[in-house]
């Protein structure tokens, strides 16, 4: 069955608003399934990674641009070493998202309770400190990045 929309499609997945459908590519791109879209229900998992995701993003949105940077620097040097190469993730946000949820769960808090304090006290003030203290894995060259974090 052809199917024509209103508006051009620019990509083989996505979501068309104007209709209230959602399409994907199937079968290697060779197929384009459409369906309406419907709202999931809001579970209590939900909500509370939602209230986690928020409690982080505001963290990093005011930590210090050298604190983001070194990072940033860390996520390189794990993409170019060989023995790490495709098994993590390579934006610096990832890694304070892993550093994040490390110390949740280790420290046994909730994620609203996350503060930058936290970072401090569970020797999490630099990227030098997360690597010696074991949040993050070891790589050469991260004795030089020591910007802290507030």
């Amino acid at each position: 069955m052809k199917v024509t929309f209103h508006k051009n499609i620019a990509a083989y997945s996505g979501k068309d608003k104007w209709q209230k459908c959602i399409y994907s590519a199937t079968l290697d791109g060779s197929a384009c399934t459409i369906r309406r879209y419907i709202k999931p229900r809001e579970t209590d998992q939900q909500i509370t990674f939602a209230k986690a995701a928020k409690a982080i993003a505001e963290i990093w949105r005011y930590a210090h641009t050298a604190y983001k940077s070194d990072l940033m620097i860390y996520a390189w040097l794990i993409k170019n070493t060989k023995e790490f190469q495709g098994k993590y993730m390579t934006s610096s946000y990832g890694w304070f998202i892993k550093i994040s949820w490390k110390l949740i769960d280790q420290e046994s808090l909730t994620p609203d309770n996350l503060t930058v304090n936290t970072f401090v006290e569970n020797g999490c003030t630099n990227v030098k400190e997360t690597v010696e203290n074991g949040y993050l894995p070891l790589v050469d060259k991260v004795n030089d990045l020591t910007n802290d974090i507030a």
